[in-house]
């Protein structure tokens, strides 16, 4: 219960950035999610965790090579640089979208969300961190 006022703080902040963030995954991007079917038997759950979505429970099962290889093409897909991942966490989820942090190294970190219907967004770490908490500390 302690942790009650927290969350009640950070839901809204969290459901405020979806406003500012750009989206992609038209039919011309190269978001790895556009058009893919996640598949409708797999679960959200993995080792205990919810990822939020059926994506985001993919990448979670993934090899560390392949969540950083989908996770570099989604940040690319955000118009932004990210020629390898070194570093991704899972953030956590809200309404069905997941949240990442992407370390791209010399390409930046980045905030990647992941909506329920594959759509993605992005966001810098340094935007973040001055809408809320950063990427890189415990949500």
């Amino acid at each position: 219960m302690a942790d009650r006022p927290v969350r009640s703080i950070m839901r809204p902040m969290i459901a405020a950035l979806f406003v500012a963030l750009p989206s992609c995954g038209g039919p011309d991007s190269n978001n790895p999610f556009a058009g893919a079917d996640p598949g409708n038997t797999a679960s959200i759950i993995v080792a205990g965790v919810d990822y939020g979505n059926l994506y985001s429970a993919g990448l979670a099962r993934g090899s560390p090579a392949e969540r950083g290889s989908v996770l570099a093409q989604a940040v690319r897909s955000t118009n932004r640089r990210c020629s390898s991942v070194t570093r991704a966490d899972y953030k956590g989820a809200f309404e069905r979208r997941a949240f990442w942090a992407v370390d791209c190294g010399a390409g930046g970190d980045y905030l990647i969300t992941i909506a329920d219907d594959g759509a993605v967004k992005g966001e810098t770490c340094a935007l973040q961190a001055a809408n809320g908490p950063g990427c890189w500390v415990e949500w």
